[in-house]
């Protein structure tokens, strides 16, 4: 993501605001996504932040041609902040109360077809493999694959699992595959290494990826794919939601297609029999 240097009237309140946020625990990933959105506006703002009106903001939105997600998630960011300026004293009012929700049309699932997934095998480096592996075989986003470390592997009474680090300082335990697992630890370090030191970007990860799939087909939809084939054996979707990490069962079912073995049970069970 690239750097938006936000002008010298939002400068100062922009970097309290972030230090306020880091106070909360919130992950330095989040926060320079929430620096970045603030500073997107700034830029694009007719005014400063102690002066912008509730139309300001609301013609700032209508000239973007974002998608519903990240609408919402500019909505959000945008939301937090005039809330704490309101909160720290430097408003009376918050004006980003009067944006409206954002309706977004509900996915339908698109788990990753498996021939797509041995295509990209065949092609991939041994790097690359482990890539594919921990989203298709582990349900792993690109962030959560770009941070795995050799310490995240831990003996288990049976077997072997992985201590993943999730969105917001969130950790699960997942169990793995031995040569998986073996793999993993044999890394002695971080699996995915920077150029610079520490692990690769989730961007690094995702592109990798992405560039082995057909075009459309992206390491997300390994991750569908993962919670297809996991709700399909197990018909447990509290099990799948925790496994992905989510906070919300209602987020795992856009990632679940009904299995089309269930739908013609059901459709055997309403015909009229004659």
């Amino acid at each position: 993501m690239n750097n938006i240097q936000a002008p010298a009237s939002w400068h100062t309140y922009i970097e309290e605001w972030l230090g306020y946020l880091r106070t909360s625990a919130e992950a330095e990933s989040t926060v320079n996504h929430r620096r970045y959105q603030i500073s997107h506006l700034a830029r694009g703002a007719q005014s400063d932040p102690i002066n912008i009106t509730e139309n300001d903001l609301i013609a700032w939105f209508a000239s973007k041609e974002y998608a519903p997600e990240t609408r919402k998630s500019y909505r959000a960011a945008i939301r937090s902040y005039f809330i704490w300026m309101q909160t720290a004293g430097y408003r009376d009012d918050n004006p980003a109360l009067v944006l409206p929700k954002v309706v977004r049309p509900l996915p339908h699932p698109r788990p990753c077809p498996e021939d797509y997934i041995r295509a990209a095998l065949s092609r991939a480096n041994a790097q690359e493999t482990l890539m594919i592996r921990l989203g298709a075989e582990v349900g792993m986003r690109r962030d959560e694959i770009s941070r795995v470390h050799s310490d995240d592997i831990i003996e288990l009474i049976a077997g072997w699992g992985i201590i993943i680090q999730g969105k917001g300082r969130k950790q699960r335990t997942l169990t793995l595959p031995d040569d998986l697992a073996a793999l993993i630890k044999d890394s002695n370090g971080f699996v995915f290494p920077g150029r610079f030191g520490g692990h690769a970007s989730a961007s690094y990860v995702g592109k990798h990826i992405s560039q082995l799939l057909p075009d459309g087909w992206s390491g997300h939809k390994l991750r569908h794919r993962w919670a297809a084939r996991g709700y399909e054996k197990t018909g447990d979707i509290y099990l799948v939601s925790a496994g992905l990490g989510h906070a919300s069962v209602d987020t795992t079912m856009h990632y679940v297609p009904m299995p089309l073995d269930r739908m013609h049970e059901l459709t055997e069970a309403t015909r009229l029999r004659r």
